[in-house]
């Protein structure tokens, strides 16, 4: 089994649209910055007001098997 790394992000409620829910993570450079240098995640549910208060994520490494399963068409 190939060792890969992967960066998973538990996000809080259904996601219709990522780019969307990218946006209020502040976008793969501020996740890139979180993971990189272990601060914290932001998450701005409304990103577009500047008087929202973020809510902060908190970074737990953990050791995890992914599968991806198909089946034949």
């Amino acid at each position: 089994i190939p060792k890969a790394e992967a960066i998973a992000i538990e996000y809080p409620g259904f996601v219709q649209d990522t780019n969307k829910a990218l946006r209020t993570l502040g976008g793969l450079d501020s996740i890139a910055i979180a993971v990189g240098t272990k601060h914290y995640l932001k998450l701005k549910l409304r990103p577009e007001d500047r008087t929202s208060h973020p809510l902060y994520g908190e970074r737990h490494e953990q050791t995890r098997l992914l599968l991806r399963i198909s089946r034949p068409k």
